[in-house]
């Protein structure tokens, strides 16, 4: 969206007429460029009506989550001042990595319609007709190296899940950080981390959310936000997920690591249950106890035995 199209739609933002002359003297533009830049939001999906001596009123936004959108509920801070919108791509981490390697700057989110390759955690492909999903990435920039990122992915989970929470939704993580609705899977997040030795380039760090529909797979039970309730635009859903990861961001940077791990353990679907962990070493089942300093998961085996579970996947065995 061209900056003066998105000042044209702050103007109208408020729900209220405005004539063209009164929007092109706020805006120090021609009534001219105003009719242009409110035919470009007619064609983005804004309706807009249009009266000789009314002026103009915006009726109806479209869930669409464009920048301009995003921002009537988000006062960006770390995160999203720059927020790209595409109809479509192979995948928004994949997009957004291409724009790391070119220097943009920390914060800057790619959001999608769909997506033709999608990625989930462990090669999985992420599967979402157009329009049904919340499907996004964020470029972080930490000032740390690879090896003191491990809770990135958990400080990740919890925003989600305080986001959800915020929006009226009983949200859950499972380890590390899947997030669920009443058991099933509603959201995937995948960081992906490009470094040396000590020192980290970037992370990019993708964002799966249904909203409107999910798939069907047989490996785990999904879901999406409108099984559970009318769920919002995808705008304030992006607004609510960027305000929570940048608060959450702020709190790893800072150090606050154990708090952070202390969230988790409060919106945790997996501790105290019995899961069986599949692992590069094999397939294990216990009781699912803690979460250790570094974010692996500590399971207790049936012979009494604590095993950290590192890497792998984690499902969560029905009893």
């Amino acid at each position: 969206m061209h900056s003066t199209t998105r000042r044209v739609l702050c103007a109208l933002s408020d729900g209220k007429e405005h004539s063209g002359e009164g929007i092109a003297v706020r805006l120090d533009i021609s009534r001219v460029a105003v009719w242009k830049h409110i035919s470009e939001l007619r064609k983005l999906g804004y309706d807009i009506a249009s009266a000789a001596g009314k002026g103009h009123k915006l009726l109806h936004s479209p869930n669409t989550p464009y920048e301009a959108e995003v921002h009537r509920y988000l006062t960006p801070e770390r995160l999203g001042t720059t927020i790209i919108y595409v109809e479509e791509c192979d995948s928004t981490n994949a997009l957004l990595k291409h724009k790391a390697e070119m220097n943009e700057a920390e914060g800057t989110v790619i959001v999608a319609n769909v997506q033709s390759a999608g990625r989930g955690r462990r090669g999985r492909t992420w599967l979402a007709q157009p329009g049904q999903a919340l499907l996004f990435s964020v470029l972080l920039r930490p000032p740390l190296p690879p090896r003191e990122l491990f809770g990135l992915t958990l400080m990740a989970g919890v925003a989600a899940v305080e986001a959800l929470l915020a929006l009226g939704f009983e949200a859950k993580v499972k380890w590390p950080n899947d997030i669920l609705l009443t058991g099933k899977k509603v959201c995937g997040i995948l960081a992906e981390v490009n470094g040396e030795i000590d020192h980290t380039n970037y992370v990019v760090l993708g964002i799966g959310l249904n909203v409107t529909g999910h798939p069907h797979t047989h490996e785990y039970q999904c879901t999406d936000l409108s099984e559970h309730s009318s769920p919002p635009t995808r705008a304030k859903l992006l607004a609510a997920l960027l305000q929570a990861l940048d608060e959450n961001y702020s709190l790893f940077l800072q150090g606050e690591l154990p708090f952070i791990f202390d969230k988790w353990r409060t919106y945790s679907d997996t501790l105290g249950r019995s899961v069986t962990a599949i692992t590069p070493r094999g397939t294990h089942t216990g009781l699912a106890k803690d979460i250790n300093s570094e974010g692996a998961l500590v399971l207790e085996l049936l012979s009494g035995e604590k095993l950290l579970v590192t890497a792998g996947e984690v499902s969560v065995r029905l009893s």
